[in-house]
């Protein structure tokens, strides 16, 4: 019975991309918003670039397929950049700082306009990078950036380490160093950093729990993996499912549970 909750544990983030994709099949159905040719020419090009890349025994070859692959997603971020109408630059940023005025003076953050970010730890971090209101909004905004470019280095170097701690076939090498830096130079990526949104932030707290439970072998790696975990789900609500994981660990295993070591199920209980 241990053997299997294990094995259905480990597929359960493969069983979770197949029901998100035919989720998002339904929805766009429904929708009729089917993606444009382009997209789809995007999509099966990467579908054969990120598998090349990863599984072609030739490491030429294996090369190759990483570098159309990140010359393609890496220009097509830049060319979204510079060819932006350029509205008024951290839109998403100056939401944070209008809902964290509000909370400094004891109103409802969600009066602000569009503001949706949760009031912790989003708007306590916005009020630490202002001075609590002591600098501009520009100020504000470029520590902010600061910030984000910062957990964007902090999170490649922590995928790295993870990489070289897990089996594969391939070890840490040129072709996934390019896939990596195509991710942090993606379209997406920098649209998050023009607009001052807080996805960079959680992600790199999600990675740097990552790390903890698999390269940090520490009494207190546990303790720093569900603190990292519990901010990156209440910055990005969606990301509890990745807590959800180390629940579900916690709750099929044997207790009493020793907060010790690296194991899921101590995450999860602190969780």
């Amino acid at each position: 019975m241990d053997r299997y909750r294990g094995s259905w544990l480990k597929s359960a983030p493969r069983r979770a991309t197949l029901i998100a994709v035919c989720v998002a099949g339904i929805a766009m159905t429904v929708r009729a918003a089917w993606p444009m040719l382009s997209e789809t020419a995007i999509l099966a090009m990467s579908i054969v670039c990120i598998y090349g890349a990863l599984h072609v025994s030739s490491a030429t070859a294996r090369i190759v397929f990483a570098t159309i692959w990140t010359t393609a997603i890496v220009g097509g971020g830049i060319r979204l950049w510079i060819s932006m109408p350029v509205p008024q630059p951290w839109g998403d940023f100056k939401t944070f700082v209008d809902g964290a005025d509000l909370l400094s003076t004891n109103q409802s953050p969600y009066s602000a306009e569009w503001t949706t970010a949760f009031p912790f730890p989003t708007f306590f971090l916005v009020r630490v990078l202002s001075m609590a209101g002591h600098f501009t909004f520009n100020t504000s905004a470029w520590l902010f950036f600061g910030l984000s470019v910062s957990a964007l280095g902090l999170s490649y170097i922590l995928v790295r380490g993870i990489m070289r701690r897990e089996p594969s076939r391939f070890h840490v090498d040129s072709p996934v160093a390019l896939i990596q830096a195509g991710l942090v130079l993606h379209s997406a990526t920098l649209l998050g950093l023009f607009y001052g949104q807080t996805s960079i932030l959680a992600g790199a707290l999600l990675i740097t729990a990552i790390w903890c439970w698999r390269c940090w072998e520490n009494r207190w790696s546990p303790h720093a993996a569900a603190i990292c975990l519990n901010l990156a789900w209440m910055i990005k609500p969606y990301l509890l499912m990745a807590a959800g994981f180390f629940l579900v660990k916690w709750l099929c295993e044997p207790k009493p549970i020793p907060l010790s070591g690296r194991s899921e199920a101590a995450i999860g209980k602190l969780i």
